[in-house]
């Protein structure tokens, strides 16, 4: 076997053999079992001659094993969220080229097969891990798998403009993002990282799985259910908060809409300490510092990150070597970086990503992926994003404002759940804002008249209009990381915005 993650899995196996490495609901999995498992998984997968696995699961040892099997078989791994449509579904498995199908959900598959009028696939049971999964062959119409000769991953975008696209990654690339990691995560051996995001997102399978086994660390795969989520964004937090107990867990990957929900909670007495969690990793979307602050003060050792799957995941991070709230952490050291003259940041190195499946255009131009985040580096070599490119708005007054910036301040109060700024070409700013339960305008009301006095009057909030429910994936509001699809929230609410505007003497201040 070769690569950094079955390098140290062997080393594992050899000098701690009964150490746990996955801990399931119902089972732990040892680094000798997992070892053999993933020894006897990699024999079958060359057997059945498969080059791209298609992997549709739930969190379980099961999906860690085959995952970690397609390495040591030499083959790729495309593993997609179970929340995708059916429509992103069928085109993912038919644009990755997946020979071969392994999944816990045999009924959604059918599904997805009836809906793109394919006959029903033939499933043949196969146990991982002590789990009974179903094995069919690739979907009809797939691309030829040769396409993706040396490819270790195909991992997919959430395809907030269309289809997602399916970015290339190599095992050395995801190994480099590994090897930094280690050292700033800090993850011991016999600690225990829970997974709190499904495994089939890059930034789990990186930071989570591969970083806690190279440790030598417990990595906690319960189903999602169990820790608290449902779909690509339902969130039990008593759920969360209980298995966070029940596991010990001392790491842990998070978004920013998890995190500000577990700081809510602590705040109001509703979630008990937890002292064994020393690390929470937070990523996939904006994070104020402001909220980081609140879940230091409440216990919960926060650290905000950065990163792109065209970089084999995490880019930047926070430690607890090196921590500078508000910033999005140090750049990690293999990690180029540059800056377009408009402030676009370019970002390059061995995890840089082998193009995108098909012929959509990499974005990639003398080694350096143009990221379309605009950004800084601070002298001390932290990394602040400071907006979208194609986000920035300009108002009726000529000002430019990138609305995430405005948007970081507003959501630093507990009463604001969600917020999405608003202001093209108008003579003041507008948001949608989604209240934390229970709160009333007036708390709303109160948060930006603390806020905007801390602002420039081009990008104060002036109105507001409250959000029917929250943002989610579901009602196609928000990526699954947690970015707001902007186009879509103005659209469901572009009568009550534009009433906002029917008074034209307002102004921005």
């Amino acid at each position: 076997m070769a690569g950094l993650i079955m390098e140290r899995l062997q080393e594992h196996a050899a000098a701690r053999p009964d150490a746990v490495a996955l801990r399931g609901a119902d089972q732990d999995v040892t680094y000798a079992a997992l070892a053999a498992h993933v020894d006897t998984t990699a024999r079958w997968l060359r057997e059945e001659r498969v080059a791209v696995l298609g992997l549709v699961t739930d969190n379980h040892p099961a999906a860690a094993i085959a995952d970690l099997a397609t390495q040591a078989a030499g083959a790729c791994v495309a593993s997609l969220p179970p929340f995708f449509s059916d429509s992103q579904m069928w085109h993912a498995l038919r644009d990755c080229g997946a020979d071969g199908v392994l999944t816990d959900q045999p009924q959604r598959l059918e599904a997805v097969f009836r809906a793109n009028g394919a006959p029903a696939p033939a499933f043949k049971s196969i146990t991982l891990g002590g789990k009974a999964l179903h094995w069919c062959e690739g979907v009809p119409g797939r691309r030829d798998p040769a396409a993706l000769k040396g490819m270790a991953k195909v991992t997919y975008t959430s395809g907030t403009t269309g289809q997602p696209k399916g970015a290339l990654l190599t095992q050395d690339a995801v190994d480099t993002v590994v090897r930094s990691l280690l050292p700033l995560i800090e993850t011991r051996p016999g600690e225990r990282h829970m997974a709190a995001l499904p495994l089939s997102l890059l930034l789990e399978t990186v930071a989570g799985l591969y970083a806690a086994l190279c440790a030598g660390a417990a990595y906690v795969v319960w189903p999602l259910a169990k820790v608290g989520l449902s779909g690509s964004s339902g969130l039990n937090v008593p759920a969360l908060v209980a298995a966070l107990l029940e596991t010990e867990a001392n790491v842990v990957i998070s978004t920013p809409v998890v995190l500000r929900m577990l700081a809510l909670a602590r705040e109001m007495n509703a979630a008990p300490p937890m002292p064994a969690l020393r690390f929470i990793g937070v990523g996939g979307a904006a994070v104020s510092a402001g909220l980081v602050e609140r879940a230091h003060r409440v216990g919960l050792p926060a650290f905000e990150g950065y990163g792109l799957t065209e970089m084999s995941s995490v880019v930047t991070l926070n430690s607890p070597s090196g921590n500078r709230p508000g910033s999005a952490g140090k750049v990690l050291p293999h990690v180029r970086v540059a800056f377009a003259p408009d402030g676009e940041l370019l970002l390059g190195g061995p995890s840089l990503f082998s193009g995108y499946t098909g012929d959509v255009a990499s974005g990639i131009e003398g080694g350096m992926y143009a990221t379309g985040d605009l950004a800084q580096l601070d002298a001390d070599g932290y990394l602040h994003i400071t907006g979208r490119k194609k986000n920035i708005f300009i108002t009726a007054f000529g000002r430019n404002v990138s609305p995430e910036w405005v948007e970081r301040e507003v959501s630093t109060d507990r009463v604001i759940g969600q917020v999405v700024v608003f202001g093209e070409a108008k003579p003041f700013n507008t948001a949608v804002i989604f209240p934390v339960p229970g709160a009333a305008d007036a708390d709303v009301d109160r948060v930006l008249a603390a806020v905007n006095p801390t602002l420039p009057d081009y990008a104060r909030v002036s109105r507001w209009v409250r959000a029917d429910a929250p943002f989610t994936p579901a009602n196609g509001q928000l990526t699954a990381t947690g970015k707001p699809l902007r186009n879509s929230i103005h659209a469901a609410y572009a009568e009550r915005i534009s009433a906002l505007y029917a008074d034209d003497t307002a102004t921005g201040g």
